[in-house]
């Protein structure tokens, strides 16, 4: 779950959850543990297909929290004229509960159904594509794009310079992927949230933690492996992007001279 980019609570799925009601699967036991503690405060939860249900629209309107997410075709207690409408593009067909669950079907290049608590279904706003052509949509959807675009983001950031390599040890990984990719992305938000600097980009905040975590390590195995007093410092070459260590530079140097003796 994640709140402008920053991952609040993770939940990591080890097999099929177990529950006594018939109505609530894993991804609805799962999505109410997530936020737990962020119920009964008025807020607006965007989720994608796997997780939207209208069981569980209605267990969170209990909770004073509203639910925003697309939905798939085969879930149960869709309304049928909703599921079997035939649209042309454009065309909005919508159904409203009285307890304010509205699952809405919209034909764009193919169909979209959203389910929503806190839209109608006859809420319709005008939009404008990159060719600045208007476009008719139904609130709830773009109101769902503008609301679901933070995970994109922090999926996006999580995805640059990966550290996963191939291993059979699962919680490796999964050490990896949270240490990593999660932590070091909600770092960056915190970082820019607070920094009275220019934001920095995710590649420099993670060079800047590596050097940060590597600056006593590089001194105390330099002194070790030269003297007290050297201290690496990077040269610039002409021929070459990459710099290069003086001090071991003048090392090796030297081990070569006394080979060729």
């Amino acid at each position: 779950m994640h709140r402008k980019g920053y991952t609040w609570n993770v939940s990591i799925y080890v097999g099929t959850d177990l529950t006594d009601d018939l109505t609530q699967t894993a991804s609805h036991n799962v999505t109410l543990k997530l936020i737990e503690d962020l119920l009964g405060e008025g807020r607006t939860l965007y989720m994608d297909n796997f997780y939207t249900s209208v069981p569980l629209a209605y267990d969170l309107l209990k909770q004073k929290t509203h639910l925003v997410g697309t939905l798939r075709f085969n879930r149960k207690y869709i309304p049928q004229e909703v599921k079997d409408a035939k649209l042309v593009k454009g065309a909005i067909i919508a159904k409203e509960s009285p307890e304010g669950v509205t699952v809405l079907k919209w034909r764009d290049k193919r169909d979209v159904q959203i389910l929503s608590t806190c839209h109608l279904g006859t809420e319709t706003v005008v939009t404008r594509n990159k060719e600045k052509t208007e476009k008719i949509k139904p609130k709830c959807i773009v109101d769902y794009d503008s609301g679901k675009s933070p995970v994109d983001v922090s999926d996006q950031l999580v995805s640059h310079s990966t550290a996963l390599r191939r291993c059979n040890k699962w919680y490796r990984k999964l050490m990896i992927e949270l240490i990593w990719s999660t932590t070091l992305v909600n770092a960056h938000f915190l970082y820019n949230l607070n920094s009275v600097n220019n934001a920095m980009n995710i590649t420099s905040f993670r060079q800047n933690v590596i050097c940060s975590l590597l600056e006593d390590y590089v001194v105390k195995s330099s002194a070790r492996r030269h003297s007290a007093n050297a201290v690496h410092h990077l040269v610039t070459h002409e021929q070459k992007k990459r710099a290069r260590c003086a001090s071991c530079y003048n090392l090796m140097a030297k081990k070569e001279k006394w080979l060729m003796r």
